[in-house]
């Protein structure tokens, strides 16, 4: 079995997120990968304060969370 996708966990009063994704190369159904099956990605991140702000409005459906932009949402 491979699971795919992305996951993320929160330390907003410290303005932290982490997030890992799950064979994030993967090219397709019938495409080879030049990864393993069961790669991982990622990373733990300080962010901003519009970052948090708009992840906070998506309360209570972080599902709908994108992803982190690494241009405007990181600190360091």
């Amino acid at each position: 079995m491979s699971v795919e996708g992305r996951y993320i966990a929160y330390d907003l009063a410290n303005k932290l997120v982490f997030e890992v994704k799950l064979n994030p190369d993967k090219k397709g159904l019938f495409k080879s990968s030049t990864q393993p099956i069961d790669y991982f990605a990622g990373g733990i991140y300080r962010v901003t304060d519009k970052f948090i702000t708009k992840f906070k409005s998506l309360k209570p459906a972080y599902y709908k969370f994108a992803g982190l932009n690494m241009k405007e949402d990181i600190v360091e």
